[in-house]
């Protein structure tokens, strides 16, 4: 199809399919798609589909073994660069109806500075894996992203133009991570997002995903788990101090200034090196990181004394329950402020 801001292909990466994936290229040749295969190491027992798949029409790319879904797309996006094409990315499973790629398309055309998703509605036909799963991660995006929601964060079903596709393909993620890092990486990146309603399509309850609910889980939360780690280190290391100090008598103000020093050293370190990865200026970030600290800081010290003196809880569970609730404004300040 002709559109008049992008040249779009349609990106499927692949990993032991079967003639779903036949039946979807199909209909999309039939209406004059370009088509991009990548075969994710699926082994010579596949290779009729993918020699199928040439015969239609498509260009297939190939993995010598199975390297994630995350290194398919990038495969994908390095082919759409060198091509000058933008691209709509639909999973191999059948799930993602002709019609609802091309309308991606279409929408991505009339948008082309934004990322576009196909959100399914889920409800009660939807798969408890796919429910499950899918509710877990929109509620953490949604926390850990001042409030801004995701109806659907797992779709594969994506458009993006050719200036964009160069502005991610450097996200950090192999396998199925990558997905929600894109999502991670939106506002550190300016990228806005329109979210397309789709088709709900489950074939045979979702048994044809390759989707590890607890290895891949934990790969799509390991930047928020090795953030919940440090941060949960660091404050145990505030927390402490903060006893000791108060225990000999300090001053609360005093107390927890000198805690939250201590603990932001150690806090600092670790997430520079190990969650957010940034090899900035140290000066620069070390400055925009004790900024934050004094104001995340006072705020601990404002209301915890409130709760203190005016609720009447005792200093130690009041201090622990405030840093509770600041914890979501500590992860956004870092990761929109000071690792930019």
């Amino acid at each position: 199809m002709k559109y008049k801001n992008i040249d779009p292909i349609v990106l499927i990466p692949a990993y032991m399919p079967d003639e779903k994936l036949i039946n979807v290229v199909k209909e999309l040749i039939k209406n004059d798609e370009k088509i991009l295969i990548v075969n994710d190491g699926s082994g010579p027992d596949f290779d009729n589909i993918f020699e199928e798949a040439k015969k239609l029409g498509c260009v297939v790319l190939e993995h010598d073994v199975n390297k994630g879904k995350g290194r398919a797309l990038k495969t994908g996006f390095k082919y759409c660069i060198e091509n000058n094409y933008s691209a709509v990315t639909a999973d191999a499973d059948g799930q993602h109806l002709p019609k609802d790629i091309m309308n991606i398309e279409r929408v991505l055309d009339e948008n082309p500075d934004k990322m576009i998703l196909g959100v399914r509605d889920f409800d009660e036909t939807t798969p408890m894996r796919s429910m499950l799963g899918n509710t877990i991660t929109r509620k953490v995006f949604k926390v850990i992203n001042d409030g801004d929601e995701i109806v659907d964060t797992q779709t594969g079903l994506r458009g993006f133009s050719l200036d964009m596709i160069k502005d991610i393909i450097d996200i950090e993620g192999e396998r199925y991570e990558f997905e929600m890092n894109m999502l991670l990486e939106l506002k550190e990146r300016n990228i806005e997002v329109i979210q397309e309603p789709i088709a709900v399509v489950y074939i045979d309850d979702n048994e044809s995903s390759h989707y590890d609910t607890l290895r891949d889980s934990l790969r799509v939360y390991k930047r928020i788990i090795k953030y919940i780690i440090s941060s949960t280190s660091s404050a145990l290391v505030d927390y402490l101090s903060f006893c000791l100090f108060t225990f000999f008598g300090l001053p609360l103000l005093v107390a927890t200034y000198t805690a939250r020093l201590i603990s932001s050293l150690f806090n600092y370190t670790l997430n520079r090196k190990y969650v957010f990865k940034n090899d900035g200026h140290i000066g620069k970030t070390m400055f925009k990181y004790y900024i934050l600290v004094v104001i995340v800081a006072f705020l601990s010290y404002f209301f915890t004394n409130v709760v203190h003196n005016y609720i009447g809880i005792n200093v130690y569970i009041a201090k622990a329950v405030v840093d509770m609730c600041l914890y979501v404004v500590t992860y956004n300040g870092q990761k929109y402020f000071v690792f930019k």
